[in-house]
C-alpha cells in the first residue's frame, strides 16, 4: 500500500539540504482513509495526503494553495 508513494518520497527528501527539489510537495492519493493510515503517509514525508472518491473542487484547492506557495518561493 504505501510503497509505491513512500520509496520515492524519502529519496526526494534524502536529497542534499541544497537541492531544492527537496522540498517538493508530495500527494499521495489513497481509498484508505482511516487516520492511521494518514499519518503514517505524512511520517513519510508525503505533504498533503487525497482520498478516494475524490472530491475535485477540493483537490482544486489543494493544488492550488500548492502551486501559489511554488510560486512565492520562486519569486
Amino acid at each position: 500500500m504505501l510503497v509505491c508513494v513512500i520509496r520515492p518520497t524519502q529519496a526526494i527528501r534524502q536529497l542534499p539540504e541544497d537541492n531544492p527539489n527537496r522540498e517538493v510537495p508530495v500527494f499521495a492519493l489513497t481509498a484508505h482513509v482511516m487516520g492511521e493510515a494518514q499519518e503514517r503517509f505524512l511520517a513519510r514525508g508525503v505533504t498533503q495526503v487525497i482520498t478516494k472518491p475524490v472530491d475535485f473542487k477540493a483537490l482544486r484547492e489543494v493544488l492550488d494553495q500548492y502551486s501559489q506557495t511554488s510560486q512565492s518561493a520562486g519569486a
